[in-house]
């Protein structure tokens, strides 16, 4: 599907600070233009050893069996809007 994924080392070495700041919570807020945002930034956190981001979902996830799986083996979790 891709070739590669470019991260800003610098960029992301500012996130790894926060990330390991326990006072400091990092929220990504990803546009959802695809299902490849969050699996995509939880690649890249256990890529490079760090803490895995928690995914929230709409209930709409749980029909695609698969997604459902890699989000709550991630910590993903889902919640019912209205």
């Amino acid at each position: 599907m891709f070739e590669q994924v470019i991260i800003n080392q610098d960029q992301f070495s500012k996130i790894k600070t926060m990330l390991n700041d326990k006072t400091t919570a990092v929220v990504y807020l990803p546009n959802h233009r695809s299902h490849l945002d969050y699996l995509l930034l939880t690649y890249v956190h256990w890529f490079y050893n760090q803490q895995l981001p928690y995914v929230c979902g709409t209930e709409k996830f749980l029909h695609i069996s698969f997604v459902t799986k890699i989000l709550r083996a991630s910590g993903g979790f889902f919640i019912e809007r209205e």
